[in-house]
């Protein structure tokens, strides 16, 4: 059975996207599919201790066809640009697949977003099902975040998604919330969707007790550390953390660490300089490696949310910081399904991203309780081994192939 995969990120690059496409890949490759990939060429979330080089159109990597485009970039640059980008990609993505894949499809799956990119399982032969995987609820989280304001536009992205739905045999989503959503907001058909969480590689995380210390050097040798590893945009709303660094900068155990790219990283850089903050400190991208062993290193995994998002994302990385034992301070607006993930996993504590109050209580009982923490990361790990590993997942999707 051949498989084409579509996804704007994968390996080089480091996003929880690519990460969770590189493991779906691995895995389908490793039950007797033939597998296609088909994503952008890498220019941004690549740390600088990588030397990215420029690939040729088709690479054969680990026994899998590996097909990379050209793209105007998408992330890390602004708004106008990457709209620009995202209209013309399933165009650029519709040429070169048609020029290097031969062979039938017999399943197509699809990342989304961007969401034009899904109108591709409308202009694609599939000989079999067409596997939407729907992330993010776009256009209403940029609505939200008051990023798209323009009816025109607004329509122009609801039509794409409308059609994009339409288009596709089944859909799948990483929560119960965003099934809902699906259903109440945009009139898919309950029996079209099905609940599929994100996977995440438990034996990637394990160990790593010799790894290579790169937060605890210095003047944090000792420090209790908060740990922010992501992106850093208006969807995560990090500004809450420059406020919580504010509100502890005269407890000397504590300190805030962020480390990623986004386009609101001079921002947070300049927030920190007028705040005077020695407590917080922002670093660049790391290899996948070296972010396992700043999870390990760190005391607490940081996760958020910007409080204008209406959607019921679940960000991608709690189940990174699950796989490796870190407990979790999550501040998430109120429709995310992310509360009652920890909830259930008891894997640590989560507010509501608008109340201040709470999240500077959830901090100082972290670090007063920092004695019992290690059982919330082993609770964690418990229950991503149990819901969320690659086997578990891909037998769920596997069934969607039916």
């Amino acid at each position: 059975m051949n498989i084409l995969i579509i996804s704007d990120s994968y390996p080089p690059e480091i996003r929880s996207a690519s990460r969770i496409m590189h493991d779906l890949v691995l895995e389908l490759f490793s039950r007797g599919y033939k597998i296609i990939v088909a994503t952008r060429h890498p220019r941004s979330n690549v740390s600088d201790l990588v030397n990215v080089k420029i690939y040729p159109p088709l690479t054969i990597e680990d026994g899998i066809r590996i097909l990379r485009i050209h793209s105007l970039p998408i992330h890390n640059t602004n708004f106008l640009i990457r709209g620009i980008s995202e209209f013309i990609l399933p165009f650029q993505f519709l040429w070169q697949i048609n020029k290097y894949v031969k062979q039938k499809i017999d399943i197509l799956y699809l990342w989304s977003p961007p969401t034009p990119l899904a109108l591709l399982g409308k202009f694609l032969t599939v000989h079999g099902k067409y596997l939407l995987n729907v992330q993010d609820m776009f256009p209403q989280n940029a609505i939200d975040l008051g990023i798209i304001k323009q009816p025109l536009i607004i329509k122009t992205f609801e039509y794409i998604e409308k059609v994009a739905y339409k288009s596709a045999t089944k859909i799948t989503v990483h929560s119960p919330g965003n099934k809902s959503f699906l259903i109440q907001s945009k009139n898919v058909p309950k029996n079209k969707i099905s609940i599929i969480p994100n996977m995440i590689d438990t034996n990637f995380y394990k160990g790593r007790e010799n790894h290579v210390k790169i937060l605890r050097r210095n003047s944090f040798k000792d420090k209790f550390i908060f740990l922010y590893a992501g992106a850093f945009g208006p969807s995560q709303g990090l500004e809450i953390i420059i406020q919580a660094a504010f509100e502890f900068k005269t407890i000397k155990d504590i300190c805030f660490i962020l480390v990623g790219e986004g386009i609101q990283k001079r921002k947070l850089k300049k927030l920190v300089e007028f705040y005077r903050l020695n407590n917080l400190i922002i670093k660049p991208l790391v290899t996948e490696d070296l972010y396992v062993s700043m999870l390990k290193e760190a005391n607490v995994g940081l996760i958020c949310l910007n409080s204008k998002n209406t959607t019921p994302v679940v960000p991608a990385k709690m189940m990174s910081y699950m796989a490796a034992k870190l407990p979790i301070a999550a501040f998430l607006n109120k429709e995310s399904d992310g509360h009652s993930i920890i909830r259930k996993a008891k894997c640590g504590y989560s507010a509501c991203s608008d109340n201040p109050e709470q999240i500077k209580n959830i901090i100082s009982k972290m670090y007063s309780k920092r004695m019992t923490l290690d059982q919330l990361g082993k609770n964690g790990f418990d229950y991503v081994s149990k819901y969320y590993s690659n086997s578990v997942v891909v037998d769920k999707i596997e069934r969607l192939f039916l």
